[in-house]
């Protein structure tokens, strides 16, 4: 079996000193099997990848080809052996606007719309202004 490349982004990245990780992985490993094995290499990320029983941490967000495990049939099952798969794995994220996050509306011309009214609907046609 070839070497997987797992890709780490922001806090991860930072952890680790570095942005990819390769690990050895037998035929038929899953996203589970990944894990294990990358924090077997780094055990630096255990703490970020599982949880105190050894089960995933499911706030950790981890992309087969572009697709998050959550959102997979076979979730933490799926196989991972692919030749040439992208693995990315992105810590917990969160945030938001500045004001939202201190109880106030979001009043940005994009969140309220042209004229100060409620924002269009994606996709919706503009109105000519009128003179």
């Amino acid at each position: 079996m070839p070497k997987i490349q797992a890709h780490f982004y922001a806090t991860l990245r930072s952890l680790l000193g570095q942005k990819t990780v390769e690990v050895d992985l037998p035929d038929g490993a899953t996203v589970r099997d990944l894990v294990q094995a990358l924090v077997q290499a780094r055990p630096e990320l255990r703490s970020q990848l599982l949880r105190s029983d050894g089960s995933l941490e499911p706030s950790i967000h981890i992309f087969l080809n572009g697709r998050d495990y959550h959102y997979l049939p076979q979730g933490a099952d799926t196989p991972i052996t692919q030749e040439g798969l992208k693995i990315d794995i992105f810590p917990p994220v969160g945030g938001g606007a500045a004001g939202a996050r201190q109880g106030r509306p979001d009043r940005s011309p994009a969140a309220v719309g042209a004229h100060g009214g409620a924002p269009a609907a994606v996709g919706a046609p503009r109105l000519a202004a009128q003179k």
